[in-house]
């Protein structure tokens, strides 16, 4: 039963890489990246940090615990509840995440850009006849600063909305300061984890973010690379959204 269990939680979007092969050392005449020379920043596929809820479709389904962090294209878990992880944001952006309300239900639609001229539209409206909904979100490409110098070193997104963009207001804000200073936000690291929210009419987790310890020259060097290639690829750098939920549209309080 255990072997069926893994095998239903193994992601499609699992590299090739993993297994036996991953720590192969290769002869001088098989190294190299050869046949991946069309591939470039566009085929990216950004994985997102997802925070466990109540009506997250895989707490549902028994295979991942409420307040867990967990990576979207292979569902690992990056950090359990009450841990968390260290981070090197080195890339923002805004967005409004659009959902249509079917059935009682929030479901995710796609996200447009959030900026100084639209930032006043109505959060719920009507399209072709269709309820939806908007929610400003902050979106942020990080590093984990422990996979830094290892093959598992790859950018992830957080994206912070709803009753979670307290704590992405304290990484907006750490970018602001860092260009008003001229410094690169790659300078500071972050920890990022989860909270239970004990509210009285609703109960729900919420993002944490907290400044961390300064970054180091080997990890800025890591984030600048990984800056780079991905404003090379501007809008097309496809992002992996990662999840389905139940989530009824009158939970006001829920994280998503």
């Amino acid at each position: 039963m255990e072997t069926q269990k893994q095998d239903k939680t193994k992601s499609k979007n699992t590299p090739a890489t993993t297994g036996t092969t991953k720590n192969l050392v290769l002869t001088e005449d098989l190294q190299g990246s050869w046949g991946a020379e069309e591939a470039t920043a566009e085929d990216i596929i950004i994985p997102k940090l997802l925070l466990m809820h109540g009506q997250s479709e895989l707490v549902l389904q028994g295979d991942k615990s409420v307040g867990e962090l967990i990576k979207s294209t292979d569902k690992s878990v990056m950090a359990k509840r009450g841990e968390k992880i260290n981070i090197i944001p080195f890339k923002m952006f805004k967005t409004w995440r659009i959902s249509e309300i079917v059935g009682g239900q929030a479901e995710w639609r796609g996200e447009e850009p959030w900026n100084a001229a639209n930032t006043d539209l109505p959060w719920d409206y009507t399209e072709d006849g269709k309820t939806m909904r908007r929610d400003q979100a902050y979106n942020f490409y990080a590093l984990i600063t422990s996979d830094i110098g290892t093959d598992k070193s790859f950018p992830i997104r957080i994206q912070f909305l709803r009753t979670s963009k307290k704590a992405g207001r304290v990484l907006a804000d750490h970018f602001a300061q860092s260009r008003m200073a001229n410094k690169p936000p790659a300078l500071m690291t972050f920890d990022i984890g989860s909270e239970f929210i004990n509210g009285e009419e609703q109960k729900y987790f919420v993002f944490t973010s907290a400044y961390g310890a300064a970054s180091t020259a080997e990890q800025i060097a890591v984030a600048k690379k990984w800056f780079m290639e991905i404003s090379k690829a501007g809008d097309k750098v496809k992002n992996d959204d990662g999840e389905t939920t139940v989530a009824s549209v009158d939970e006001s309080k829920s994280e998503f």
